[in-house]
């Protein structure tokens, strides 16, 4: 947890960091997460992941483990190459197999899939890089494990058609950087959920736990109630830590909507 700090220009960790870059001699920068989930869930009673293309066949995000993966579209509109009015080029930022967040943009060919990385053992989010006149994608685009249609079983990340990022409401702390988390925020938009932030690290020493997934923050939001903004203290999480969404709904049918979204100063060790 961040108390204080000497060599402050402002006082504020997340302002000297969006001003300078650095906190106490060190690199630092904000990320903002965002998640949702609208496609269904999976149960009333069981933790679902909050992921835009997770729908009432899985609960839980799936992550890749060095594997080819493909990137394709829904449209054959999202093409780069002839110039397509959806979205030409997708940058995917990713965990390669030594844990070093790694950038890399690819051209789309609409729905036939074209070869990505092969060395991501997760992945952080998407964006449209270059786009058409349609300004957004025009189909649904996917990375995943399949050299063809995407199904949810084979997949890893998700911008939905007329979106231009995904929202898979998770991070995984690159090696070499410690993650901070700042603040969160929820919306339960048809139906009541009971939202929880969540990360494999110990509550008493900040150390990381494997494989179990601790509470860091929770919310029971009746529908169409939000939770903005709320202070997480800069709570400690160390390289290799999973940080993720997750929700149980009052209700299970697709488009009983969850948004959330949490905001990480992440510091070089």
């Amino acid at each position: 947890m961040i108390t204080s700090y000497p060599n402050s220009k402002t006082g504020d960790p997340l302002l000297d960091s969006a001003l300078t870059g650095y906190i106490n001699g060190k690199a630092s920068k904000q990320v903002y997460i965002l998640g949702r989930r609208d496609l269904g869930w999976t149960s009333t009673s069981v933790l679902g992941d909050v992921a835009q293309y997770l729908d009432t066949s899985q609960a839980i995000i799936n992550t890749p483990t060095s594997q080819q993966l493909y990137l394709v579209s829904t449209s054959v509109a999202d093409d780069g190459d002839p110039a397509g009015t959806g979205a030409q080029t997708v940058r995917v930022v990713y965990l390669n197999d030594a844990g070093t967040q790694t950038v890399a943009t690819y051209t789309l060919n609409g729905t036939t899939a074209v070869a990505a990385m092969a060395d991501a053992i997760f992945i952080q989010w998407m964006e449209v890089a270059t786009v058409g006149s349609g300004t957004v994608c025009a189909g649904d685009v996917t990375i995943g494990s399949n050299n063809g249609a995407a199904s949810v079983a084979t997949t890893f990340e998700f911008i939905k058609a007329g979106g231009n990022r995904s929202m898979s409401g998770r991070y995984m702390v690159p090696t070499g950087y410690t993650a901070y988390l700042h603040s969160w925020s929820a919306a339960a938009i048809s139906a009541v959920m009971d939202v929880r932030l969540r990360t494999n690290v110990f509550a008493d020493d900040r150390a990381l736990s494997a494989t179990a997934q601790h509470f860091q923050a929770t919310a029971y939001l009746a529908a169409g109630q939000i939770l903005a903004g709320t202070d997480l203290d800069y709570l400690e999480c160390p390289a290799g830590a999973v940080i993720k969404a997750s929700a149980i709904p009052s209700s299970a049918p697709a488009g009983n909507r969850c948004d959330v979204n949490f905001d990480i100063l992440l510091i070089a060790d």
